[in-house]
């Protein structure tokens, strides 16, 4: 799952979280064992609000950076596993870089709109500037303008990528800082319309406060940036006031 890293050396089995949940529930108790079933209905929630968490962009808080190498005149490449560029599918990508003769230098994303705006796709240049992610199901595509031309730059891509699925049950796992909490008070939440019952307002509470404290630590600062059509040719402020 990838957000298992080794921060700590606690380890946690995927049938503890599911046991911790149950236990806020009040469905296990240390006189009351749980069904294979329970446990089993338990892993499929867990698995299934995990899947969710990908969705929000600040649950996820790796950004994974690869580099994939372009070809001559070819002006769209599939990103997926199994794709040409072969890695997991990206939930969303971030920023891409090329690399001429050594240095990285920024391509700017486009919006689909943008990119359809453009006349002349089979424009070709050893230097890419401008890039579209069409977000597929089992593919994401992206499409770089110009097209690369000889010799093809290598791209660099940054991206956000999906928690995976655990695996079972009895699998070990190691957890950042705050998922652990997150992960049990949150499928507590899930698992109470199943037995019929209610968090309670403490247990919801900290499944709420959990994923925020997560999502504060995750939040990246936006970088300020000025539209260059504002900057004078000597590269001074646009002033508001003036209008110059």
């Amino acid at each position: 799952m990838s957000i298992i890293v080794g921060l700590t050396s606690q380890t946690i089995t995927v049938g503890d979280i599911i046991i911790a949940a149950l236990r806020l529930l009040q469905v296990k108790s240390p006189d009351v064992d749980l069904s294979a079933d329970e446990i089993s209905d338990g892993f499929q929630a867990l698995n299934m609000m995990v899947d969710g968490w990908s969705n929000e962009s600040l649950m996820l808080h790796h950004i994974s950076k690869e580099t994939f190498a372009t070809t001559d005149n070819q002006d769209s490449y599939t990103i997926g596993y199994g794709a040409v560029w072969n890695t997991d599918r990206p939930i969303n990508v971030e920023a891409m870089t090329v690399s001429i003769n050594g240095s990285d230098y920024p391509v700017t994303q486009l919006a689909y709109d943008d990119y359809a705006a453009i006349r002349l796709k089979s424009y070709h240049s050893n230097f890419p500037q401008y890039f579209y992610v069409d977000e597929g199901v089992q593919f994401s595509t992206a499409y770089i303008y110009p097209v690369p031309a000889s010799p093809a730059p290598s791209i660099t891509l940054y991206m956000r990528k999906a928690l995976s699925q655990f695996l079972n049950p009895t699998e070990e796992i190691i957890l950042p800082r705050g998922y652990l909490r997150a992960l049990k008070y949150n499928l507590a939440c899930e698992l109470a319309p199943e037995y019929q019952t209610n968090a309670g307002e403490a247990v919801i509470k900290a499944a709420m406060t959990s994923k925020a404290d997560l999502k504060r630590t995750n939040h990246r600062m936006l970088t300020l940036q000025s539209d260059v059509s504002l900057l004078t040719g000597n590269l001074r402020s646009y002033n508001i006031y003036s209008n110059q």
